[in-house]
């Protein structure tokens, strides 16, 4: 996988070795340095899809873009659109699973992959 947030290089760097102590090799990444946690929110979606292409390794399975507080959702398609792999964000993925929990499996197009399969 590819794995990329908006946080400063501690916390990037301490995802990634969850990630990798979870089994995950992580091929790239990158990161926006912010560390105040209302500036997180900041980031457009133009600076969010280009956060994706820097870290992307063409090599991974997909890219993860870390970060509730972000509008990551903005990007999934675009991206998965150009790298033609999944794309996760912390956002889709909470959405995903919140929809399960209430029972909800209907598809959501426009958000990536995730949303789109029942």
């Amino acid at each position: 996988m590819s794995l990329v947030s908006p946080y400063t290089s501690e916390v990037d760097a301490a995802e990634h070795r969850f990630f990798e102590a979870a089994g995950f090799a992580v091929l790239g990444g990158a990161h926006l340095d912010i560390s105040d946690g209302f500036r997180l929110a900041e980031p457009e979606p133009a600076t969010l899809f280009r956060l994706g292409l820097d870290g992307w390794n063409g090599a991974a399975d997909a890219l993860i873009i870390s970060c509730l507080n972000t509008r990551s959702h903005t990007v999934v398609a675009a991206l998965e659109q150009t790298i033609g792999k999944p794309v996760i964000t912390s956002t889709q993925a909470t959405l995903w699973h919140a929809l399960r929990l209430a029972g909800i499996k209907d598809s959501l197009p426009g958000y990536g992959r995730l949303l789109q399969e029942h």
